[in-house]
């Protein structure tokens, strides 16, 4: 329709500093694109990169608050290690 603006999603795939990480996610979390995707500002053992692929708050160790870090409960969504 006139005057709709409609956000057709091309700006969620944008990684304006190729760090694997969507610039939205890092602008929500961290106001700038300053961290990298190997950083873990939370210290739960999940990079920053794995913080987004599993949709988990890279600033905070255990992002559900059901007492299992996120770094445990990636191992159990995956099977394996990450690294």
């Amino acid at each position: 329709p006139s005057g709709v603006n409609r956000d057709m999603g091309a700006d969620e795939w944008v990684d304006s500093d190729s760090d694997g990480i969507a610039d939205w996610w890092e602008r929500n979390w961290f106001s700038s694109l300053s961290q990298t995707a190997a950083s873990d500002p939370d210290g739960d053992g999940l990079t920053n990169y794995y913080e987004f692929l599993f949709e988990m708050n890279p600033l905070a160790a255990d992002t559900n608050g059901d007492g299992i870090s996120d770094y445990r409960e990636a191992l159990g969504q995956t099977g394996n290690a990450l690294y």
